[in-house]
């Protein structure tokens, strides 16, 4: 969760590459240690969409905020993705 809190510093910066590169370390890092928590796949999910989003790609924001509401159906996410 340290990269994903450090990946929303760089969003707040409005460094969204630095926060794309951040969240692809914790996608690895979480698929390496083989993280279990499927509410942590979504948060990491949802920041990526977030991410996209923020770059104007809304195609690739809608497709990892369908990835992150498959591991969890967080009503938050579907606000953001509306």
């Amino acid at each position: 969760m340290y990269y994903n809190n450090k990946a929303a510093a760089y969003i707040e910066l409005k460094q969204l590459d630095a926060a794309l590169e951040t969240i692809e370390i914790a996608l690895k890092v979480a698929v390496d240690t083989q993280l279990k928590d499927f509410q942590k796949h979504a948060k990491l999910f949802a920041r990526k969409a977030s991410i996209f989003a923020k770059k104007g790609d809304l195609g690739a924001s809608l497709e990892w905020y369908q990835k992150s509401l498959l591991e969890d159906m967080n009503p938050k996410v579907k606000v953001e993705m509306k």
